[in-house]
């Protein structure tokens, strides 16, 4: 999910941070802003609250690479 498509359903990053519980910083809505998408997980998270409004597209992910080893 694009970062901005979620700031402009909740027409605020304020907002979209609110809209999470516990509520997120702006500093983190900011930082996702800078990478163009939100996490993942973050993402599914915001379909689920938005009743499918907003919806993830996997696309958006399918070049990130683990950061971690398994």
């Amino acid at each position: 999910m694009k970062t901005q498509d979620a700031i402009d359903y909740f027409k605020t990053k304020a907002a979209l941070a609110k809209a999470f519980t516990p509520p997120l910083t702006r500093g983190a809505i900011t930082h996702w802003a800078n990478d163009g998408h939100l996490p993942r997980g973050r993402a599914f998270e915001l379909q689920l609250i938005t009743k499918g409004k907003l919806k993830v597209d996997l696309s958006v992910y399918e070049t990130e690479h683990p950061k971690t080893a398994a």
